[in-house]
């Protein structure tokens, strides 16, 4: 099984085949070797529990700000004392699902990760 890799460079839209241009012909084989972007989310939302953050490496430094201004909201300091340390925190992302691989990016962070689809065991879509 292929684990998911850090990456710090968002992937260029020219590293892959527009699905339209993939639908207008019959490939020449099923095995491309540009992968197949089906879909680009740019400044898309993810959420994310405060125990979690430290799972995925787009987050880290993400989640050393949650942790101090936590801190803070609890010292009675200038944090944000109307999200609890529970809550979950929302955070900007680009997704792109290609024919190769879920890949998220923070452009906040300049970190991303390429997630291959045989590593992914369970998604979900919560709406706000």
């Amino acid at each position: 099984m292929q684990l998911p890799t850090t990456i710090h460079a968002p992937p260029s839209l020219d590293d892959f085949t527009p699905l339209s241009e993939h639908q207008s012909t019959t490939p020449s084989t099923f095995f491309s070797e540009t992968p197949v972007l089906h879909y680009h989310g740019p400044n898309a939302r993810a959420l994310i529990a405060p125990e979690h953050l430290s799972a995925l490496p787009i987050f880290v430094s993400a989640q050393s700000s949650v942790e101090a201004n936590a801190q803070a909201a609890s010292n009675g300091e200038n944090g944000d004392a109307t999200t609890p340390p529970t809550a979950q925190q929302v955070f900007p992302v680009d997704i792109y699902v290609s024919s190769s691989n879920l890949t998220l990016f923070s452009a906040t962070t300049s970190t991303g990760v390429e997630i291959p689809y045989q590593s992914i065991t369970l998604h979900a879509i919560q709406r706000l």
